[in-house]
């Protein structure tokens, strides 16, 4: 008799264990069919990803060409202004430049007629000296001669 519950004993041990075993194949199976739902999913989200991923990057291409066009015309409204500042500048020491020369050549002009002036009036005291010069030395020989 201890034989025979022994046996039922581990019948029914063998009988939990196989059930167990069922239980755990099922549980397996439904694992099993979870991860692939999951790799599905994981799938579609990196499409998902791929495919924002490069619209960002088509947007930030879009940005940046608006960006370098915006900067380009910014730069060239700057050397635009930059001429015409310059220009402006350019005009200006001419027209300065222009009334010094202007200013120079009536300077110029009066110390000339100073120049003649002067030398007009050297010219009529060096012949008053010589005339009389000459005046003396006439004196002088006339006056030996007698």
């Amino acid at each position: 008799m201890a034989a025979l519950a022994m046996v039922e004993i581990t019948e029914t041990r063998l009988a939990r264990l196989e059930s167990d075993v069922a239980h755990l194949k099922t549980d397996m199976a439904d694992v099993k069919v979870d991860i692939r739902e999951i790799r599905k999913e994981l799938g579609g989200l990196r499409d998902e990803m791929h495919t924002e991923i490069g619209g960002l990057r088509e947007q930030m291409h879009t940005e940046i060409a608006g960006l370098r066009e915006q900067m380009h015309t910014e730069i060239g409204g700057l050397r635009g202004e930059m001429h015409t500042e310059i220009g402006g500048l350019r005009g200006e020491m001419h027209t300065e430049i222009g009334g010094l020369r202007g200013e120079m050549r009536t300077e110029i002009s009066g110390l000339r007629g100073e120049m003649r002036t002067d030398r007009i009036e050297l010219r009529e005291e060096m012949r008053k000296g010589f005339a009389e010069l000459q005046k003396e030395l006439a004196e002088n020989s006339n006056a030996e001669v007698s």
